[in-house]
């Protein structure tokens, strides 16, 4: 019995109907579903026992999970009319396809294991692994209009299409066909795009793959109503699966690989940039770069989606205006997030520019240096980030200047990228001070092509799986500090008392030194049971506790809280996720007099009677009640009492409105404010907001009633240094420009 599919298909019977019938948007509701499957797992099985489950659905052969996926919908489904029975079905059926698509890296390009980083408790990740359509087509079916290919399996879905693998009915040959099948998107296809495909088959056909390096262009079909373009097969994962790989590797090594691959793609988008007529790509992100295996376990570097990538990345930017935080987020831990890499000028519609793709290749090289998929266009003092990389000033300053908002200081295009780097110097020696693991080594630097010898593709290493480093043992023998053993499952954190420049001490249970110039953060494990809540009672005599975090944590219970409540030197408390937490959680924790941080951030049972609660911690400073729905106008007029409230996050608060803001006006100390997705919100709400005159921060995404009125009203706050405005349609580049000459130190994001 496939047991996680079980969950996911009562979490879509619950809370997905509507979005297979087509009713409701597809991105924010797997976000739910993703959410409301795990919580059904972990009520009825171990969460250890998670990984293999859905491993166990990512491998079962095709006939298995039919069975299974019919028996499901059947049963959660037994009322129901037939359509939405074979609706679950279909669903459930195109999971380990998709989860397998997403899962592809150089250790596993079949993607049928869970890399050991994934966290399978968080919804965004598992919302990643799980379709985002209803497929139009069925496996064994020919393709229209080349009945010699028939289609095997589903390699992907996206926003305006499907991507099928297809077998040659009587050769050995297999392609990737991409279907496009949004009708606004296949209507440009045929009408406008048609040069640009017939440019790149033309390259496909006569140039080299070794020195074009795209994935080639073999056949198209751009008539009726499912156009389609036929491309070789690669099999290797994508570059989102080296980015999530590599993680865990040094500084010095991500490096070395992020120069090597900016290099290397440098080289073949721009290739393209410099042709008689130039082709610019416009949708350059980790998805679409591909990794074809070679010998020795290694991967060449290959571009796909040249000729249709323009339409796909305006289709997606289009969706934005449409679109919630929580839609977002599959696409973004599956690196297929255009508007992450979007410069500002493509997502404001202008003209396409081979900057556009400059842009996109700061960014993917910003995400390979420091590992993370998610990661947006740094902002502030990002090079003290990187101080242990060993990386020269040179390169830093030319890769800012990629992802500058003026295009006039980026790179004019990827072949002056590239030819900048051949100037910079590679990364320099490793830090004597390197962990040492076994790694391959890094990437070697491409030959330039002659008439003789063909150039050589960049070959990507195979990263290894991290090694867990043991925790350092602690002595009694350090004079500056006490042995103490912390019994609690989780991750111990230390820094300076004067800062929160927190590092990472070791797992726990361990004995941990603990020195009086030292404060601590525990991070508790997920897997916490009331039993071992009581373990708390044994540090009842550290004092410099200040910060414990419960982040996901779901197996515990309100009721063993209490044990928590002896340590008085609680100062930043998180029940980040904890969907069992309700008012009398706050009601328990009371003894905790000093808390100046609490996080309820998606703790849905709160409401006005907990936050009626709050008054008892009269230090609070920073309260994040983000997603908590059940809180009300009352609620809010409630946190008046709280006269040193300096940040709060109201992110998902789409009940609240103007009279809303009315109240939130009377917290004067307010620093920073979060109204994302706060979709009722007008001009005359933010009105109010004149009052709050220490602003400094304020977050409207996603509140589309705002317009350029509204925004120029937010120039009464004197302090404002941060405004976000991310997919406000209704703010106008006027308006931003004449808000800017207003205030001309407040930072405007719109991305």
């Amino acid at each position: 019995m496939l047991r996680f599919l079980r969950c996911i298909g009562e979490a879509v019977a619950a809370k997905g109907l509507r979005m297979l019938a087509g009713l409701a948007p597809m991105g924010e509701q797997l976000y739910d579903i993703a959410n409301d499957a795990i919580r059904r797992y972990r009520m009825l099985h171990a969460e250890d026992q998670l990984r293999s489950d859905f491993e166990a659905v990512i491998q079962a052969a095709p006939e298995v999970v039919q069975a299974e996926a019919d028996a499901i919908a059947a049963d959660v489904l037994m009322f129901h009319p037939d359509e939405e029975i074979a609706r679950l079905t279909q669903f459930l059926n195109h999971i380990p396809a998709v989860a397998r698509q997403s899962l592809r890296r150089p250790e596993n390009p079949q993607g049928t294991t869970i890399p050991s980083h994934a966290d399978l408790l968080d919804p965004k990740q598992i919302s990643g692994l799980l379709p985002t359509r209803l497929p139009t087509f069925q496996s064994g079916q020919s393709v229209p209009h080349a009945p010699q290919w028939r289609l095997v399996k589903l390699l992907g879905t996206g926003g305006f299409g499907e991507v099928w693998l297809a077998q040659h009915s009587f050769l050995d040959d297999q392609r990737a066909f991409k279907f496009c099948l949004d009708p606004v998107a296949r209507d440009r296809l045929l009408r406008y795009e048609g040069e640009i495909v017939r440019s790149v088959m033309r390259t496909s056909q006569f140039v080299r793959a070794d020195q074009h390096g795209i994935v080639p262009l073999l056949d198209a079909y751009l008539e009726g109503d499912f156009p389609w373009l036929a491309y070789e097969y690669i099999h290797g994962g994508d570059l989102s699966g080296v980015i999530r790989s590599i993680s865990k590797r040094s500084p010095f090594q991500r490096g070395e690989i992020a120069y090597q691959c900016l290099k290397r793609l440098a080289k073949i988008i721009g290739s393209f940039h410099t042709q008689t007529t130039p082709i610019i790509h416009r949708d350059l992100k980790p998805a679409n770069i591909l990794l074809k295996p070679i010998a020795n376990g290694q991967h060449l570097l290959k571009v796909t989606d040249f000729g249709i990538s323009q339409i796909a990345a305006d289709h997606e930017i289009q969706q934005l205006t449409r679109s919630t935080p929580r839609q977002t987020l599959g696409a973004t831990y599956r690196g297929s997030y255009t508007p992450l890499y979007a410069s500002p000028q493509q997502k404001r519609g202008h003209r396409p520019d081979p900057r556009d793709d400059v842009h996109a290749l700061g960014i993917i090289t910003w995400q390979l240096l420091i590992g993370d998929l998610e990661a947006e266009r740094p902002a502030g003092r990002w090079r003290r980030r990187l101080a242990d990389y060993q990386i020269p000033d040179a390169f830093l300053e030319l890769l800012e200047s990629c992802w500058d908002d003026d295009p006039s200081e980026r790179p004019a295009n990827a072949a002056e990228l590239a030819a900048k780097l051949q100037s910079c110097p590679v990364t320099g020696k490793p830090p004597a001070t390197a962990p040492v693991a076994n790694v391959a080594p890094p990437p070697p630097e491409p030959e330039e092509p002659s008439p003789a010898t063909p150039a050589r593709e960049f070959a990507q290493p195979v990263p290894p799986q991290p090694v867990e480093e043991a925790p350092p043992a602690a002595t009694a023998s350090e004079s500056d500090g006490v042995p103490i053993q912390i019994p609690i499952k989780g991750r111990w954190y230390a820094a300076a008392l004067d800062d929160f420049d927190w590092k990472k001490v070791c797992s726990t249970p361990a004995d941990v030194i603990v020195r009086p110039s030292e404060h601590y953060r525990l991070d508790v494990s997920r897997s916490i049971t009331d039993k071992a809540m009581a373990r708390f009672q044994e540090l009842e005599s550290l004092t410099n506790l200040t910060d414990v975090s419960f982040k996901k944590c779901l197996q515990f219970s309100e009721s063993s809280l209490e044990f928590l409540t002896k340590l008085t030197s609680i100062m930043d408390l998180s029940f980040d996720g904890c969907l069992q937490i309700t008012d009398d959680a706050i009601a328990i924790i009371k003894p905790l007099h000093r808390l100046v941080d609490l996080d309820l951030s998606e703790c849905e049972e709160i409401t006005d009677q907990g936050i009626a609660h709050l008054r008892e911690f009269p230090d609070l400073m920073i309260l994040d009640i983000r997603d908590c729905s059940k809180i009300t106008d009352r609620g809010l007029e409630l946190l008046q009492s709280l006269s040193k409230l300096q940040y709060l996050y109201l992110e998902g608060f789409r009940h609240i409105t103007d009279e809303s803001l009315k109240i939130l006006s009377r917290l004067s100390q307010l620093i920073v404010l979060d109204l994302t997705d706060c979709q009722q919100i007008t001009d005359a709400g933010l009105a109010h907001l004149i009052a709050c005159q220490q602003l400094e921060s304020l977050d409207l995404s996603f509140c589309a009633e705002i317009t350029d009125t509204g925004l120029m009203q937010l120039t009464q706050l004197p302090k404002l240094e941060t405004l976000t405005i991310i997919n406000c349609k209704n703010i106008s580049i006027s308006g931003m420009n004449q808000f800017r000459e207003v205030l001309p130190k407040c930072k405007i994001r719109i991305s």
